[in-house]
Parts: C-alpha cells; sequence; structure tokens
C-alpha cells in the first residue's frame, strides 16, 4: 500500500493559511482530505474551506500541538478512514508549534500509513516584525518549515519587501520561499519537492511554552449596520492581534478577517450560521467588554 504524504501548513495568527488551503482546494484533481485546527468555540476557518471539499474534519477549540498525540492520530486516522485520502494538508492554529504533529506523524502507527511530505510556514510580510517583537511563537514555525509562502506582498513597497525576504534568508538560509498573491500558489511544486525535515536534528522543548492569548466567541441575532461595524472594525483595541467572523449587514452577508489594523470584508452568498458570528484572539480580552459592544452594531 502507497503511504499517504501529509503536508502541515503552519503561521502565525492571519498569516493567510486559510487563503491558500481554499485555492489549493479549487484547484486541485487530487483526492486531499483536509484536517483543520481551530481556536475558539466558533468554527470560521473550517467552515469556508467546507465550501470547498468535504473531505475534512475539524479539530476545534484547543491547541493541536498542546492535544495527546492519540487525538491528533485518531483525527488522522478518521481522516483515512472516511475519505481515502491520496494526500492530507493539516492547517494547525495561528498559535500552534508544527514539530509536535510532525512527529506524530513520523512516528508508529501513523507511520505504517502515511509520512511527512512538508512543512510549510505562511509568512505575512505586511505584520511579520510586529508579530516578532511580541511572540515568538512565529520563529518557532519559521525555523521547522521546509518552505516559506510569503502572503500580501502586495500590500507593502519594494522596500518592505526586500527586508522581509532579507530577513527570511538570514533566519533560514536554505529554505526555499515562494510568493503567493491573494492565496494563489501552485501546490504540485511544493510537494514535488524533497523537504530537509530540520526539526529533527533542532533544539526542542518536549514542552511547548505558548504566549498566552485568550479567545472570545460571540454570536448574535439580526441584521448589522455595515458602516457602523467597519468603525467598529477601526475601533478595536491592539490588545485584539486577530479578529473573523460572518455578518448580515443592510449591504449583504460578509466574512470578515482583522489582522493587526488591516481589515477586510468578503462578499458571500449565504453564511454557514443563522446568527452573525465573532471571533476574537489576543491578550486580556476579558476586560474590552466585546459582547456588548458587538451587540450595539444591530
Amino acid at each position: 500500500m502507497n503511504k499517504i504524504p501529509i503536508t502541515i501548513l503552519t503561521g502565525y495568527l492571519g498569516s493567510g493559511k486559510t487563503t491558500i488551503l481554499r485555492h489549493i482546494m479549487k484547484n486541485t484533481d487530487r483526492k486531499i482530505g483536509v484536517l483543520v485546527n481551530e481556536i475558539g468555540e466558533i468554527d470560521v476557518d473550517g467552515a469556508l474551506i467546507e465550501k470547498n471539499t468535504e473531505e475534512i474534519i475539524k479539530f476545534s477549540d484547543k491547541c493541536m500541538c498542546c492535544a495527546i498525540r492519540g487525538d491528533i492520530v485518531d483525527s488522522i486516522n478518521n481522516l483515512i478512514k472516511n475519505f481515502s485520502p491520496s494526500a492530507i494538508i493539516i492547517e494547525t492554529s495561528g498559535q500552534a508549534h508544527p514539530v509536535p504533529v510532525a512527529l506524530a506523524i513520523n512516528e508508529d502507527p501513523l507511520a505504517e500509513t502515511c509520512y511527512l511530505d512538508a512543512i510549510i510556514c505562511i509568512v505575512d510580510a505586511v505584520n511579520i516584525f510586529d508579530i516578532v517583537e511580541k511572540d515568538h511563537t512565529l520563529m518557532d514555525q519559521l525555523v521547522s518549515s521546509d518552505f516559506v509562502i510569503l502572503t500580501k506582498t502586495d500590500l507593502v513597497d519594494s522596500d518592505q519587501k526586500e527586508k522581509v525576504i532579507s530577513w527570511l534568508k538570514r533566519m533560514k538560509p536554505a529554505t526555499p520561499i515562494i510568493e503567493s498573491h491573494n492565496g494563489e500558489v501552485d501546490f504540485s511544486i511544493i510537494s514535488e519537492q524533497e523537504a530537509s525535515h530540520e526539526f529533527a536534528t533542532s533544539a526542542l522543548l518536549d514542552e511547548h511554552d505558548h504566549h498566552h492569548l485568550d479567545s472570545v466567541s460571540v454570536k448574535i441575532d439580526g441584521q448589522i449596520k455595515k458602516k457602523k461595524f467597519t468603525k467598529f472594525l477601526d475601533s478595536l483595541d491592539t490588545n485584539i492581534y486577530r479578529a473573523k467572523g460572518f455578518i448580515n449587514t443592510d449591504h449583504g452577508i460578509y466574512v470578515f478577517h482583522k489582522v493587526g489594523q488591516r481589515w477586510e470584508l468578503e462578499p458571500i452568498e449565504e453564511s454557514p450560521y443563522p446568527e452573525n458570528v465573532f471571533v476574537f484572539i489576543g491578550t486580556e480580552l476579558e476586560d474590552l467588554n466585546l459582547e456588548s459592544k458587538v451587540s450595539k452594531l444591530i
């Protein structure tokens, strides 16, 4: 029996992992199974990916790298049993270290049926230096990766782009860097290259110490005023590193994303939820009265 290749997509909150995964699923003729790890009580990324594939299992509301290894094994085995994929992509949460997941793949019982194809780190050209200053997680993800996909280069000037690329080459000199625009990437190019899996010889703590982040999930009924909502996004506290969700407004239905100071609204035909749903990820969120503020958007 041919072993199933598994690719791990890692990267910090809002780097563009889900956008890239959606593009891959739209543009492949391979039968790819997807395992999505999402922090928070409300599933946003998995719901978006489900529009492109039914071959998906969600690993929600806990960080995959901190989970019991048996949970990871069970999730992958369920994916294989239910869908018989020819390849698997695992999208880890923005706070996850990919190495514990990789080690689970390389050891029995998964090693009998699967193998680690590559760890791909998604890096946001806009926010990378701000992220590195406040959280070591991105560095953990980067040093463990076989390839880097650089996103949002169209949102920075040429000087910032070159600065980011130079920094990445200093951090990981031998790692190929691939630019992606609007999530577009040729997955076959990556899957056909040989990966080094350097993480196996790197110093690695058995216990991964997360930079502590909180998450707040909110659901509300009713129609949201779009103009009021955009002002709300502009006013969000800097303690909120990432916000996302689905909203029904007086100008249509949208999925929204906010990373740092930048936000976007993507119009969609139908929301996977009957209510408006919001997920906020950051620090000291309990002091921000987010539920009260969201309720005033109706």
